[in-house]
């Protein structure tokens, strides 16, 4: 069981996996860069903080990124 709560306690995210998994992505309307986000996987918790980067003009979602900003280069796939 793998459970996301802002830091107010409010669950945000709960899914059961059905494999094993090396990592957690937490994504969404609701999570903005630099908000505080606590993990629960089984019952084990672990806090990280949401935050967004970008290279070369495509930008990608860190744990709870929102969605891409930037120019994208000419030729290049991904999110614009």
């Amino acid at each position: 069981m793998i459970e996301a709560t802002d830091a107010d306690g409010n669950v945000i995210a709960t899914l059961t996996a059905t494999k094993a998994f090396g990592c957690v992505l937490v994504s969404g309307a609701v999570v903005s860069d630099g908000d505080t986000i606590t993990v629960s996987v089984d019952g084990a918790a672990t806090m990280a903080t949401a935050s967004t980067t970008g290279t070369s003009g495509i930008a990608t979602g860190g744990m709870g990124g929102g969605p891409a900003k930037g120019n994208r280069p000419e030729g290049q796939g991904g999110p614009a």
